[in-house]
């Protein structure tokens, strides 16, 4: 007979399988292949969100959390939401000053900080984008602020803002980049978007232009991105961008709704309509057609497809580079046939 620690040993190994099977258990699916098992979840967990920024050196500090930007220099320490910001003459005229003051007095804004979009430290200074909401929760305001972490003042130093707004919206973002000299954020504003800079020696900030109206936009790395603009002339247009560079690359362009499945490669873009859905590799060019309403993600080499997105009933696993069947799986969990 076998012994309890026998059986929880046999319990925890996968069985092995000669060709690949495809199952759904929990909200997910599992795959199981002859050399290894992979998990693929309904619904992916959220990534945990980030606490605190914090920069030091020596007995100096410059954080950023809950509380807002904290300053220390030894046993000196100043907490502040930089609320003076949003009525600093430094950054705003005094028409646009009075204006924020009638909206904070009707509740439409508040005068203290609701999060940060970004920070950076550069030699012994530290950088950070600051960034305000209205009641609705959509940013009106960013500010760039600088903390030199040799020094002993206890406020920032109000540095100035970038042309448009960030595409942050975490509590605590991540979208400030070093490119070459200068400190980069990508913005968007009214009929345009790009790359937004500040020059620390020159102080100097200025904006090159990238496209239109952009929806979307992905790091790939620290200076490459993927992203969808809808164009002046009216389609939705999915490309590569080197900031270094500012070289874009249109990778595929239609008139329905587009984004890129995620950053890895290669590269995919999913195009849909209410009546249908394709996946695009943008690597080949390849093009395939997928039901409409179905929920797509990677499982290793290959792309699972189910339908319905939110309560699936089959599922598909997919070869990417010839687009062929790899395993199928029914809404009784029986297998339903294995292309070749």
């Amino acid at each position: 007979m076998l012994g309890i620690a026998t059986l929880l040993l046999f319990a925890q190994v996968p069985p092995k399988v000669d060709v690949p099977t495809l199952e759904y258990y929990q909200e997910q699916f599992v795959v199981r292949t002859p050399s290894k098992v992979l998990y693929v979840p309904l619904r992916p967990p959220k990534p945990e969100a980030k606490r605190s920024v914090a920069f030091r050196r020596n007995d100096d500090y410059a954080v950023w959390d809950e509380r807002g930007l904290t300053i220390r220099h030894g046993d000196r320490t100043r907490t502040s939401l930089l609320d003076d910001l949003p009525v600093s003459p430094r950054l705003f005229s005094h028409e646009q000053i009075l204006r924020t003051v009638e909206m904070v007095n009707s509740g439409e804004r508040s005068k203290n900080a609701a999060g940060l979009s970004g920070a950076i430290r550069i030699g012994r200074d530290a950088y950070f984008l600051v960034r305000w909401e209205d009641s609705k929760r959509r940013p009106w305001m960013e500010a760039l602020v600088r903390v030199p972490l040799s020094g002993k003042a206890l406020w920032p130093e109000v540095v100035g803002k970038f042309e448009g707004m960030s595409l942050a919206y975490k509590p605590i973002d991540d979208r400030l980049i070093p490119l070459g000299e200068d400190i980069a954020v990508v913005t968007r504003k009214p009929g345009a978007w790009g790359v937004a800079t500040f020059n620390p020696k020159s102080k100097q900030f200025d904006f090159h232009g990238m496209g239109d109206d952009l929806l979307s936009y992905m790091s790939t790395g620290r200076k490459s991105a993927v992203y969808v603009e809808k164009t002046a002339f009216g389609p939705l247009q999915a490309g590569q961008v080197d900031l270094g560079t500012g070289q874009r690359s249109p990778v595929f362009e239609a008139r329905a709704n587009v984004r890129f499945l995620d950053t890895e490669h290669p590269l995919f873009v999913v195009s849909s309509t209410p009546g249908s859905a394709r996946v695009h590799n943008v690597e080949t060019g390849a093009e395939w057609s997928i039901p409409p309403n179905s929920g797509i993600a990677r499982a290793g080499a290959n792309l699972l497809v189910w339908t319905p997105a939110d309560a699936p009933k089959t599922a598909t696993l997919y070869r990417t580079d010839r687009w062929g069947v790899v395993a199928r799986w029914g809404e009784k969990g029986e297998a339903l046939g294995v292309g070749r």
